[in-house]
């Protein structure tokens, strides 16, 4: 399974080849989340020559998704929002 996403790669501004590529050193063979996060993104915003930035994560945010995610704590994560971010009834 590859890392990374679409959203990142283009919040980023890397092509998903050169994401795969920036942050391989930090996913362990046979998994799906890189081992170390906070590195891997760092890695790829070197790679981009960008630097982290509320843009950056504006960008990743708007476009990510939790659906696909194979991560057990999204279940909670996604129940969370849903109760205490339900959209208001029409009129109230």
């Amino acid at each position: 399974m590859p890392f990374g996403s679409s959203a990142t790669a283009d919040a980023i501004g890397l092509s998903m080849a050169d994401l795969a590529r920036a942050i391989a050193p930090y996913c362990p063979p046979g998994t799906s989340k890189p081992a170390q996060p906070k590195e891997a993104f760092e890695a790829a915003l070197r790679a981009a020559n960008r630097r982290v930035s509320p843009a950056v994560y504006q960008a990743i945010a708007k476009h990510a998704g939790l659906t696909r995610c194979a991560d057990p704590a999204s279940d909670g994560l996604r129940e969370f929002l849903r109760e205490h971010f339900a959209a208001a009834p029409r009129g109230t």
